[in-house]
């Protein structure tokens, strides 16, 4: 069984396999560790960003909340092509930014982590949970400091927990 595949199916083949090189070329020369990390999850090993990685900004807005919060967001893109979306909340009371982590806390498919400081009234004061959604597939690091939220999400749990460690090292003391 000799079968000829014809010359036009050959000449479509090689067309498609010329426009995914150029497009991965495009794409290591926007992520310079992009081929770091495709080499390691086709090896079937674990992948962590390292020092090597860079958080850039791609884009920022601000606003009001309709309950009357403001909110800052900033995207971010690691050097391996992993998006991280940075929100800053700040809600008129403690108890508010208190029940919109609470909602956040019962929409999670999983709660990978829970931690909280003990505060001068009988709330928490100061809050981190990690939480899972599994129909977007993303990892949320929220951080609850009185009325404030800082939430971290990306598709990757490394990329946020690393990313929240370099904000957490280069934030000043006074500023945590």
């Amino acid at each position: 069984m000799n079968r000829k595949i014809p010359k036009s199916l050959k000449i479509g083949l090689i067309a498609v396999m010329t426009l995914l090189i150029l497009a991965l070329f495009v794409e290591i020369r926007r992520c310079p560790n992009l081929p770091r990390r495709l080499m390691l999850g086709l090896l079937l090993q674990r992948y962590s960003p390292g020092p090597a990685i860079e958080f850039k900004w791609q884009m920022s807005a601000s606003g009001a909340t309709p309950d009357g919060g403001r909110f800052d967001s900033t995207q971010y893109m690691s050097s391996d092509c992993v998006g991280i979306f940075v929100t800053y909340s700040t809600f008129s009371s403690a108890a508010t930014a208190k029940e919109r982590l609470d909602s956040s806390i019962a929409i999670a498919s999983s709660v990978h982590a829970k931690s909280g400081h003990p505060g001068a009234d009988t709330n928490l004061a100061d809050q981190r949970i990690i939480l899972s959604s599994q129909p977007k597939g993303t990892y949320e690091i929220l951080r609850r400091n009185g009325n404030r939220i800082l939430r971290i999400e990306s598709s990757s749990l490394n990329h946020a927990l690393e990313y929240e460690r370099r904000m957490v090292i280069q934030a000043p003391a006074g500023a945590r």
